[in-house]
């Protein structure tokens, strides 16, 4: 049996990418109880955006969900609104400012009355990294809480990369 080199050397290349890509997997547990039912969150994505608050300044936005998000979702929020409908999503998002506090959140999930609503003040943070290129900690929420009849809890612990609008593909 003959194999050329070239298909050697590509096979080769592809292992190192493959190895290297796994190295720098984000690594997320955490889970969602929605109206008593609960589901295990295993995907993050973190992208830097303008603080909304002062334009100035970055923020980090995270999403953790029990599902992968496609990229156009991600790039996009009103197609990500669309998507997340529609394809049942289970999770939360918050916005991160520099000072390590979060100023928005989103609970998504299927079990609530309105598939989900956003809010803010009872979401915790514990960072133990955050850079331009990573945010590592746990977000959570302390005891349930409860928005019109529905009652919900989240905890996620992350260590993602922080993805541009350039990235083409983002990990999980």
């Amino acid at each position: 049996m003959c194999i050329s080199r070239s298909f050697l050397a590509l096979m080769v290349a592809g292992a190192v990418t493959i190895a290297a890509l796994a190295g720098d997997a984000p690594k997320v547990t955490g889970s969602i109880t929605s109206n008593g039912k609960t589901t295990a969150l295993k995907y993050a994505y973190a992208q830097a955006k303008p603080d909304p608050f002062d334009k100035k300044k970055k923020a980090t936005y995270l999403v953790v969900s029990d599902q992968e998000i496609p990229p156009a979702a991600l790039a996009d929020e009103f197609e990500f609104m669309r998507w997340y409908d529609k394809a049942n999503l289970k999770g939360f998002a918050v916005l991160i400012n520099d000072e390590k506090r979060v100023v928005s959140g989103n609970v998504y999930d299927p079990a609530l009355k309105h598939n989900g609503f956003s809010g803010v003040g009872m979401q915790q943070v514990e960072l133990t990294a955050m850079t331009p290129q990573r945010i590592a900690g746990k977000v959570f929420l302390a005891k349930p809480d409860e928005f019109f009849g529905d009652t919900y809890q989240y905890t996620a612990t992350f260590d993602v990369a922080i993805i541009t609008r350039a990235t083409a593909a983002p990990g999980h």
